[in-house]
This record gives structure tokens, C-alpha cells and sequence, in this order.
């Protein structure tokens, strides 16, 4: 064994290592990063805003657009290295938004490759919903020129958040606000060309952060899943016209005990459900299900027998659907209490799909990405996005955002490029010091940056990914452990 000498690392608080001032990472990694890693291991949690995990918009699952490919793969999206090739990815230096408190950032993309976004962030003492686009230069905030739509306060929503974004094939926006909805058809440029529509009458839930996520269809078809709780079944509210009259929505109880986490609508008009639930052991269980179409039909839902036991939050889970059809979950394991008192392999990322008659446990089939004590995935979020065949996912460990991807048959490791770091810790706090907006800002005693919450969205012109960093800051003489409000990140391949 070999013997290491005593690391002044600092403190460990809510699965961050917050490190002194003048003991930076960079000794650190000279002695082995795995240190610092399996003392992030004793923490679980790192205390955020909850947050819906999937991109409840067309774009979350597969979709079709298509465009020239510089690269010579036929569709301008960033090639993936097959076989465990060499990174594909040609990200451009990173931007950090001016907004502040940002939860995540949904996108979607027109027929033209121009990526779309929408996202809430603290304006002044409000939460402002904001959407905006980008054809060019998209790791620069600024080029997404974003309008303020309007403030939670004038809508009555104090504690909402965006939960979903989506594009129909008409190009009009649907964007899910807790539980107003918004759209556009033209001139979204302006808070003006968008209609905003209250479903609180016909959502049974009480609570705002309880409208999970929203789906579209190319048809133009809008599907909305609520979250549920003990007293309020998870629904699911449809409309395929007319969607900003109450009379265009039609509502149903989904009949599910688990909760839904995530929605997906594939290119076929299939719609597909993340659900979770929980046991009597504290330990969770992701499930499926899917509705081939009518989904506020009795009967047209199915849920399937599979199950995957985990141990993390809802947020950590990546869903996608390619255009064959095969499901794919990408999530960490975590800490389940039965696997570990049965020695079986945690904190393992776990990639499982499923390529027909999915409603059948033993036609998924799972591998393993990752499970080299990094922690990837397992407190900081895990996104999975697909096109056509290939597949892009985003993970988090405690110090990095890293990017993966696949060009097919995806359902096999060595078909997965190795992990491209986007984004770090060290990169963040050059662009803006950890301690900025605390009691103590340029003399904190130790301070520190989380990547966290990845978002990817691709269009023929490329690829983007965004993130939004937590942090945590002890001040002098005080034992107040400070949280300032997290920032975005963006990088882009174009």
C-alpha cells in the first residue's frame, strides 16, 4: 500500500469539497484526483431546487431534422467516435450567462437548425421566464439574444419553473410554465406574439412544481404529465387544437402508482414515460410506459414490467427514444440500500435500453459506461439526447461536466466515444470566483463550483451544451454555510 501524506482539502459540504484559498485543486491532482473523489463519496446530496429532468419537448427524444455534414457523416451533427475513437466533439470556449439562479435550460430546434431555448432566472425580486434562439456563436450568451416573456408574479406562479420546451413541425413554440402554458406562432422575438393559457381548472395537483413536463408532437399535438403526490394522481392533459382555450384540453388520471419523472414523444408519434417510484427501504425504481396514441383514452397505456433500482435523485436520469424505436435510460445507481448490503458494484452509470416489446422486463438489456469512483451522474444530473440513431449524453462528476456520444447501435460500449470534459470546476471559477454574490466575496475561507444539471440539444448545425453550476462558501468567523443562487454555462460546436 502505498502511503499518502495528510491533504489540507478543506471541508466536505453537500457532496462539494470546498477548498482553502491557497490550497487550489491543482495540488491536488498532482497527488491523485481519486482522493478528492472518494471524500465526495461520503456525501450524497448537494441541496438544489428541485428540477425536472427530461426536455419535455420533441427534441427530447429523437427527431428528424436534417443537413449538410462537414464531417462527411451526412447531417452536420457532431460525429461520435465509433469504437471508442478519439473525442468528436469541437466545442467552442465556454460563456457564462448573466442571469442568475438559473435552474435548467430547455431547448428545441426549427426546421432551419436554429437551436431554441427557455429557462426561468431570478429577475430582481421575481423569477422571469425567458425565451430565446441562436443560428451562430452559441457558446456566447449574448447570441441568444433572450426577451423576457414575462415575471412568476404576474402570473400568480411564485413557485414555478420552466418544466418543458418544444417546437412543432409548423415551428410554433410550446413552452410549459408550472402549470401555464405559453405558445407562439410568429413574432416570438416579443413578449407580444405569446399567449399564455392557466390549466390550474382542470390539473387537480395543488402544488405548482407538480406539472412535470410537456411533450409535442409534429402534428402539433401538446401532451402535459404532472408529477402527482400521495393526494393528487399524476394526469396527463392533451390537446390537438386550440390549445389556448381551456376547451381544447382534454384530462385523465394515468392510473400509475409510480410517478412520472420525464416524457418523450418519438418520431412516430409514440409517447413514452420515465415513472419512479419509491420502497420501503428509502431505495427508488425507475419503470416505463408508453401510449401509442389517443393518450387520454382509458386503456391506451401500458406499463411495463422492467425496473431499474437506484439510489439518486430524479434529476440524475437521462431518457431518449432513437428513430427505431429502442428506449435508452442512462442513470447512476447510487447507494441503494438492498445492492449495498448485498455487496453488490454503486455508483455505477448505468446505460439501459430496450429495442421492442418493451413492456417485457427481459427485453432490456443494461451496461455499464462508467464505474471508476468518479461519481458520474450521481449527485449533479445526467442528460441523454437522441437523433435519428445517435445518441449524446451529459453527465457531471465533482469536478467536470462530461460529454458522450454515439453514432448507432448505441446499446453497446465500445459503440460510445470516451467522455470529453466540457466543463470544470477550475474553468468556472476563472470566469467567475465561487464566492461572488456571498456575505464574503474575495476573502471567503474556502469556496467552491459544482457542475451541474447538463442540458444537450443538437440541430444540423451542431451541438450545444449547457449546464448550471451550484456552489457553497464559509465565510471567516462564521459557520454559516452560504449557497448563492447557480449560474448557466454554455458550450457549442457552432
Amino acid at each position: 500500500m502505498i502511503a499518502l501524506a495528510p491533504l489540507s482539502v478543506g471541508r466536505v459540504v453537500d457532496g462539494f469539497i470546498v477548498r482553502r484559498r491557497d490550497d487550489q485543486l491543482a495540488a491536488l491532482r498532482r497527488l491523485g484526483r481519486w482522493v478528492v473523489l472518494l471524500l465526495v463519496a461520503l456525501v450524497q446530496g448537494c441541496g438544489s431546487p428541485a428540477s425536472p429532468p427530461g426536455d419535455a419537448g420533441a427534441d427530447a427524444g429523437a427527431s428528424n431534422a436534417d443537413g449538410g455534414d462537414p464531417d462527411g457523416g451526412g447531417d452536420g451533427r457532431p460525429d461520435a467516435g465509433q469504437d471508442g475513437g478519439s473525442s468528436p466533439f469541437a466545442l467552442g470556449a465556454a460563456g457564462t450567462s448573466p442571469y442568475r439562479d438559473l435552474r435548467r435550460e430547455y431547448f428545441a430546434r426549427s426546421a432551419d437548425g436554429t437551436l431554441h431555448q427557455a429557462f426561468d432566472a431570478a429577475n430582481g425580486s421575481s423569477r422571469g421566464v425567458y425565451y430565446g434562439r441562436c443560428a451562430a456563436g452559441c457558446s456566447s450568451p449574448d447570441a441568444w439574444s433572450p426577451v423576457h416573456l414575462f415575471d412568476d408574479n404576474q402570473v400568480g406562479l411564485t413557485s414555478g419553473t420552466v418544466s418543458g420546451f418544444g417546437i412543432d413541425g409548423s415551428g410554433r413554440r410550446h413552452l410549459l410554465f408550472s402549470r401555464l402554458y405559453v405558445t407562439c406562432a410568429s413574432g416570438c422575438d416579443h413578449p407580444s406574439g405569446w399567449a399564455r393559457l392557466d390549466l390550474a381548472s382542470l390539473l387537480t395537483t395543488s402544488a405548482d412544481s407538480l406539472v412535470q413536463s410537456l411533450g409535442v408532437k409534429a402534428d402539433g399535438t401538446v401532451g402535459i404529465v404532472t408529477r402527482g403526490s400521495p393526494n393528487h394522481p399524476p394526469q396527463y392533459a392533451e390537446c390537438r387544437g386550440g390549445c389556448t382555450s381551456l376547451a381544447g384540453w382534454t384530462v385523465r388520471e394515468l392510473g400509475f402508482t409510480p410517478l412520472p419523472l420525464n416524457v418523450v414523444v418519438d418520431e412516430t408519434g409514440v409517447t413514452h414515460l420515465l415513472l419512479e417510484s419509491q420502497d420501503v427501504y428509502g431505495d427508488l425504481h425507475y419503470s416505463y410506459a408508453r401510449c401509442p396514441g389517443a393518450c387520454t383514452e382509458p386503456g391506451n397505456w401500458q406499463k411495463s414490467q422492467a425496473d431499474f433500482l437506484h439510489r439518486t435523485p430524479g434529476e440524475n436520469a437521462g431518457f431518449a427514444v432513437t428513430s427505431s424505436g429502442r428506449i435508452f435510460l442512462a442513470f447512476n445507481r447510487g447507494h441503494p440500500v438492498v445492492t449495498s448490503a448485498q455487496g453488490g458494484v454503486i455508483d455505477d452509470l448505468v446505460l439501459a435500453s430496450c429495442a421492442s416489446n418493451c413492456l417485457l422486463k427481459d427485453n432490456w438489456t443494461s451496461v455499464t459506461l462508467d464505474n471508476d469512483f468518479r461519481h458520474e451522474g450521481l449527485v449533479g444530473g445526467v442528460w441523454l439526447t437522441g437523433d435519428g440513431e445517435r445518441l449524446w449524453l451529459g453527465t457531471t462528476t465533482a469536478h467536470e461536466v462530461r460529454l458522450r456520444s454515439c453514432t448507432g447501435d448505441c446499446a453497446r460500449v465500445e459503440a460510445w466515444s470516451p467522455p470529453t470534459e466540457a466543463d470544470t470546476d477550475d474553468a468556472i471559477a476563472q470566469a467567475m470566483p465561487p464566492d461572488v454574490g456571498s456575505p464574503c466575496p474575495g476573502h471567503s475561507t474556502s469556496a467552491a463550483w459544482a457542475p451541474a444539471l447538463p442540458t444537450i440539444a443538437v440541430s444540423s448545425k451542431g451541438l450545444v451544451i449547457a449546464h448550471h453550476p451550484r456552489r457553497v462558501v464559509l465565510c471567516p468567523g462564521d459557520s454559516t454555510v452560504y449557497r448563492p443562487p447557480p449560474i448557466g454555462r454554455l458550450r457549442s460546436t457552432f
